[in-house]
């Protein structure tokens, strides 16, 4: 630049724009949400960027943006000082664009000192108003050149001294807030980040740049709505780029809304079908949205491109999921040789044997399981299950031969495993505990497969057969249930057995009462003496079905040093909608509302009752619409607790759930909670008792006395939906509740001769029904209409389910057949 170009000239040259710099090299933060690997809860992982650092702050240019100057007047000395300060500035920019960026950073400190303070270097040699301004310009030139020098390389701390400055001193020049935008996204600093590109964007709305950078910020604060409003904008302008597809969507999943987040999928997969994360992704939107067909499609296509130990982990929970164990072992075999070790993997094939009754093999592999170090406390927590499993896999094989009916988890093990077991704690936490262990001669006879060959009899095949049709009909068609084969004919068997044991002891009470004598039955010959009884037979299926899940009686966990056992299910965490629940959520909401307006009252994290007078606070709570609003009402995080009206004792209330709200960051978490204690669990079994006391007597008058046959089957329903609703509000087994009492409504309706035929509607969770219900009548109305739309006569012809499955080895023979 010549010393006699005019300044009108130079001062133009300050705005003129340079080619794009390319970002500093950092490492990408690791991954915060997604699907793959995502279950119930609430983990999750980041987008990163295909081929490209996904940390990388946005390129902009060295001289773009600067603040507007004042017109340069005449000052002879002052400017030859002008041109001097500005071919520094140039020179500078000429470095920054070659990569030189260490080199740009000096040549900026050369004229750092022009307007520092405030300050007017050039004002003696001219006019104090024109050169102050164009102090100023320079200052404004400087800092945003230099600060971008040092986030180039790494110098975090001067960059943001400089940039930081420049936002203050020139708040106007959108550039330097991009600036500082990408240098905070470097730093991690996400929520500064987010709020330098949101200053961009009020100067520059339309700026695609600063809405693909505040949409990444957004994504990794979690503030999900937000990142796909501006990436959206980004999509409809570079409608091909890969990452920005997958960061949408991964947003959408990690909000749990996986529907939404399958186009964007789809269109990742169509535009960029070599990417074996694009498919992987998709996948396991599927398979966590229940759909079998296509995640399984998906994660092989992803297998067949690149091989990961995440689409094998998926794959592999795919199969469990849909209980074909055996495919789960042979594609856990098959990661574990392409990618080493994976601990994951090892304890997910230990568990696929254990459920498919290959009980030595399944031991092998947990004691290989207890020689690895874990890594991460995930791992420990595969070891710490191993263990509890191992336990019950040698109580499994101690009993293999034995009645069935010695099969009694509950009765057998200390309370003290099972409550560590139910609460995932060390082993060493459990006091003076002695291993179970089964005799060499008891291993040695309980090699794979459990019956010779695999064989069947008729009689059990027969069995199986009508009990896979009636567990069908225990099948929740909802987002986020796969159709387990082996659950659904546990429950059909379940069912079975019920019918025909409830049956047997119908029908000797009636021959009694006929003779005008009492007859005894015996535990364990078939004799049902209460409701709980019958819920034993579907608790004795279901622990032997799920040996990897913690299924006890929460009543008996209870103890001096445990007077409550806590069960919580999740509706929403944070941005999170749980797939299989958040239907509920506007009913759940509703049912709080009307619970915190009738009692007035509510609890606070600490269990500590607080009031709600409607006076000061029944407007307000009245008035919100949704959880925001009725925590706001409230003032404060809040449990509501429901209360359950008696059937036995009209006007008295029983505690039932718990609703409860929380305020986190930006969102809310909100989740049920069922508390049981000893005075709970009293007043349940009164209810149940007398449910089951109103069926036996329905029943009981109908082979009697002549009757009113329509009327007869109105009373029975009526009575086992009556009990079955009182079983749904306190939960009693740790884990298979909801498919123990879909159980049981299956065998009492056939030990009734009504076996109904109905499927469950589609969106309809049987379990919710009742806990959204206060009045059994009302759940009882609900479900009576659909149930029993179509009935047919019980399945009398059957064989006895006790004595051909009269062992725990036929009934794991019976539950695996078929399997693959």
């Amino acid at each position: 630049m010549q010393r006699g170009l005019p300044l009108l000239l130079l001062l133009l040259a300050l705005v003129a724009p340079l080619p794009r710099v390319p970002p500093s090299q950092a490492s990408a933060p690791p991954r915060t949400c997604g699907a793959a690997g995502q279950e119930g809860a609430t983990e999750g992982r980041e987008a990163e960027e295909p081929g490209a650092r996904a940390g990388a702050a946005p390129v902009c240019d060295a001289r773009e943006g600067q603040g507007e100057a004042g017109d340069v007047g005449s000052g002879g000395g002052g400017e030859g000082r002008a041109q001097e300060y500005l071919g520094v500035l140039d020179e500078a920019e000429r470095q920054l664009d070659a990569g030189e960026w260490a080199q740009a950073a000096e040549l900026f400190s050369r004229v750092a000192h022009v307007g520092e303070g405030g300050g007017t270097v050039w004002a003696a040699a001219g006019s104090a108003g024109a050169w102050g301004a164009q102090e100023m310009a320079v200052r404004e030139r400087m800092l945003q050149g230099r600060g971008w020098a040092h986030t180039l390389l790494q110098s975090h701390a001067l960059a943001e001294r400089d940039l930081d400055e420049g936002v203050a001193r020139f708040p106007g020049n959108s550039r330097m807030w991009e600036r500082r935008g990408s240098l905070h996204f470097d730093m991690g600093k996400m929520h500064e980040a987010y709020e330098d590109f949101s200053h961009v964007l009020a100067l520059r709305p339309n700026d695609i740049d600063a809405l693909r950078w505040r949409g990444l910020a957004a994504h990794r604060l979690r503030r999900h709505p937000t990142a796909i409003a501006d990436l959206s904008r980004v999509l409809q302008a570079e409608p091909m780029d890969a990452f920005l597809l997958k960061t949408m969507a991964l947003s959408y999943t990690c909000m749990g809304q996986y529907r939404e987040s399958l186009p964007l999928w789809q269109q990742a997969v169509q535009r960029h079908g070599d990417m074996a994360e694009m498919w992987e992704e998709k996948g396991s939107v599927h398979r966590i949205l229940g759909e079998a067909l296509p995640a399984m499609h998906c994660l092989l296509t992803a297998l067949h491109i690149r091989s990961s130990v995440a689409v094998y982990r998926n794959i592999v929970a795919l199969r469990r999921g849909l209980g074909d164990y055996q495919g789960a072992i042979a594609y856990a075999r098959e990661g574990v040789r392409a990618q080493g070790g994976d601990l994951e993997l090892l304890y997910a094939e230990a568990c696929a044997l254990h459920a498919l009754g290959d009980l030595p093999q399944a031991l092998a592999k947990y004691t290989h399981l207890f020689a690895q170090r874990p890594s991460s406390d995930k791992e420990a927590s595969f070891l710490i299950a191993a263990f509890y499993q191992r336990e019950l896999l040698a109580y499994t094989v101690a009993r293999l031969d034995l009645p069935f009916a010695a099969f009694h988890v509950d009765a057998h093990m200390p309370v003290d495993l099972k409550n560590a077991w139910m609460r995932r704690e060390h082993p060493k936490t459990i006091p003076s505990y002695q291993r179970i262990n089964a005799t060499v001669d008891q291993w040695e006879h309980a090699m794979w497969p459990l019956t010779p060959g695999g064989a069947m009899s008729d009689a059990a095949l027969a069995l199986i057969a009508a009990a896979d049709v009636i567990g069908e009909r225990a099948h929740c068609h909802v987002d986020g249930m796969l159709r387990n084969k082996m659950q659904l004919r546990m429950a059909g068997l379940a069912a079975l057995d019920v019918m025909q044991q409830v049956r047997r002891t119908w029908e000797a009470v009636a021959k009694a009462q006929e003779q005008e004598e009492e007859e005894e039955e015996e535990e364990g010959d078939g004799g049902i003496g209460g409701w709980r009884d019958v819920f034993q037979i579907i608790a004795r299926w279901r622990q032997i079905a799920n040996p990897t899940d913690a299924t006890f009686w929460k009543d008996l966990l209870l103890s001096p040093q445990r007077v409550a056992v806590r069960s919580t299910t999740p509706i929403k965490v944070y941005d999170l909608e749980t797939v299989k629940y958040y239907p509920v959520h506007d009913r759940a909401v509703a049912l709080t509302r009307a619970t915190l307006l009738e009692h007035e009252e509510a609890f606070d994290a600490n269990y500590t009752r607080f009031s709600l007078p409607r006076s000061t606070y029944g407007n307000k709570i009245e008035a919100a619409s949704d959880l925001a609003a009725l925590h706001a009402a409230v003032g404060r995080d809040f449990s509501a607790l429901t209360f359950t009206h008696s059937a036995l004792h009209p006007g008295r209330l029983i505690p039932g759930t718990e609703f409860q709200g929380k305020k986190t960051n930006h969102s809310y978490d909100f989740y049920t909670e069922t508390s049981l204690d000893a005075g709970k669990w009293s007043k349940y079994d009164e209810e149940m008792t007398a449910a089951w006391e109103s069926l036996c007597t329905a029943v009981l008058d109908a082979r009697t006395q002549a009757g009113d046959a329509p009327l007869y089957r109105q009373r029975v329903q009526h009575a086992i939906l009556r009990l079955t609703f009182f079983w749904f509000q306190v939960m009693p087994l740790t884990r298979g509740s909801a498919i123990a009492g879909l159980a049981a409504i299956l065998g009492l309706s056939m030990a009734a001769d009504m076996e109904t035929t109905a499927l469950i509607p589609p969106g309809v969770h049987v379990d919710w029904e009742a806990l959204l219900s206060t009045r059994h009548e009302h759940f009882v109305g609900t479900v009576q209409p659909w149930l029993y739309a179509s009935v047919q006569a019980a399945p009398w012809h059957l064989p006895i389910v006790r004595q051909v499955l009269s062992t725990p080895r036929h009934v794991i023979a019976a539950l695996t057949h078929g399997s693959s």
